[in-house]
């Protein structure tokens, strides 16, 4: 398993990463102890990592082994009408699909059968600024969940088309916090996760 994110990944706001987490919940599940490495990096989308940090699929894995997963962490807002990058959304999210197009070709070029899995994040708590603010985004959570599922479904038809088959897996950890009614996921910051909400996390994945 490779794991590229941001801190939703690295599990800023709990105790440990999300990466470490499955590890540990696939050995105590009794599977023998697979090889979870992250190529994870603070703040930053899948179109950084596509640009700066594709040699981990060469360099943390040996020769000898092959990936069976690459696991891709969007920028939280990017798929959604919140992020203020540029470019603006929607068009992050044209420019999203080309990203995880090119990332997971990237893994496939050094493991042939590896499996994209996109792992799909959260909206922002109740109370957060988003819905609450003097120019709110959104009209509270469900409404950003349901733009976050879209782009993640965007993203993996985008790879299913190009491969011309239904090869990309969705893990639906937004959508697992969302039936949660997000109770005690968040950390203070209502954007991160705190140790229940990165478990959980780990257990959809």
């Amino acid at each position: 398993m490779l794991f590229y994110g941001n801190s939703f990944t690295l599990g800023f706001g709990s105790s440990t990463s999300v990466n470490a987490l499955f590890d540990q919940i696939a050995v105590a599940a009794g599977h023998p102890d697979p090889l979870v490495q992250s190529a994870a990096a603070s703040g930053q989308d899948l179109e950084w990592h596509l640009n700066n940090n594709t040699n981990a699929i060469f360099t943390l894995i040996p020769p000898s082994q092959d990936w069976d997963f690459i696991v891709m962490q969007e920028h939280s807002t990017k798929l959604t009408r919140a992020y203020t990058g540029s470019p603006s959304f929607p068009a992050s999210v044209e420019e999203a699909k080309q990203n995880v197009i090119d990332l997971y070709g990237g893994a496939a070029t050094r493991s042939a059968d590896v499996v994209p899995v996109l792992y799909e994040t959260w909206a922002r708590g109740p109370g957060h600024s988003f819905y609450t603010g003097s120019s709110t985004e959104f009209s509270g959570p469900a409404e950003m969940q349901a733009e976050v599922r879209a782009g993640y479904d965007a993203l993996q038809q985008a790879i299913n088309n190009d491969v011309g088959s239904d090869l990309a897996l969705i893990a639906p950890v937004g959508d697992a916090w969302e039936n949660a009614n997000y109770d005690q996921l968040h950390s203070g910051d209502l954007w991160h996760a705190q140790n229940r909400g990165t478990l959980l996390a780990a257990l959809v994945i």
